[in-house]
């Protein structure tokens, strides 16, 4: 009697620890889905992101504006203005875009273009072919957009961060090379000796930039956690658990879930 009693407890035991295991895996899991929604334009072709499914509708519309906007907004020039605009005759634009995490406290989102064409703006000089990358990440408790000084600390830890591999640039295998660490990603030099073709920029140059929400937004989380940082051509993806310590605890117990 008492090994049938120790095999029911044992059993229940089992059960318990599975049902909490889902239960926390679903309680975390998004509660909305995403999609991607095309259309044409002046023969330029479009794409972004939405969301579907939350139960709040008047937040879902609010993202999904925030989405749908991104593709006149998102993209920013010298003077940090947009300028994507399909009525140009002779400019076409070929977008395409992406959603990397989405779970139920964040989504990120990202959208990039090719432009191809010439037009004369006049006093504003000549649009012509351009290519573009830029994101959006959205607290969806709030349904607001997260900008990068919101979600963490804007330091030389960053700087100084790396996705992890020591691996070295190799500025000879390409003409865009993968970088693994974010000092040469974002052309950074720390000391005189550093300072050279493919480092250009003092760290506090690059804090300024990644801290004015007026320029474009080109960081975002991938599927995998990884925030990706852009800079024009250049990228890098740093695991968030590597600069932990600089994410604000609202947004890390977010990515820890």
């Amino acid at each position: 009697m008492k090994k049938v009693r120790k095999i029911i407890y044992s059993v229940i035991f089992v059960v318990f620890i599975i049902t909490l295991i889902y239960y926390k895996m679903d309680n975390n899991k998004a509660n909305y889905s995403t999609s991607i929604v095309s259309y044409t334009e002046n023969n330029s072709y479009v794409e972004y992101p939405c969301i579907n499914g939350l139960k709040d509708k008047k937040k879902q519309s609010v993202i999904n504006k925030l989405l749908k906007d991104q593709v006149f907004l998102g993209a920013k020039d010298y003077e940090n203005k947009p300028f994507v605009d399909f009525s140009y005759p002779n400019y076409k634009f070929k977008y395409q875009s992406g959603v990397g995490l989405a779970n139920k406290y964040i989504a990120s989102f990202w959208y990039s273009f090719d432009g191809y064409g010439e037009v004369d703006l006049g006093s504003e000089g000549v649009m012509r072919d351009t290519s573009r990358f830029f994101c959006i990440t959205i607290d969806m408790e709030s349904g607001k957009k997260i900008d990068l000084p919101d979600f963490m600390v804007i330091d030389k830890r960053l700087i100084n961060s790396s996705d992890g591999t020591h691996i070295e640039t190799d500025y000879d295998s390409a003409a865009n090379p993968i970088f693994h660490n974010f000092k040469d990603a974002f052309m950074v030099y720390t000391s005189k000796q550093e300072k050279d073709v493919y480092h250009i920029y003092t760290q506090q140059e690059i804090i300024d930039m990644l801290k004015d929400t007026e320029r474009e937004t080109t960081w975002y989380i991938d599927e995998n956690k990884n925030i990706n940082f852009n800079l024009d051509v250049n990228y890098v993806k740093i695991p968030y658990s590597t600069i932990s310590d600089t994410i604000y605890p609202k947004y890390l117990a977010a990515l820890k879930k």
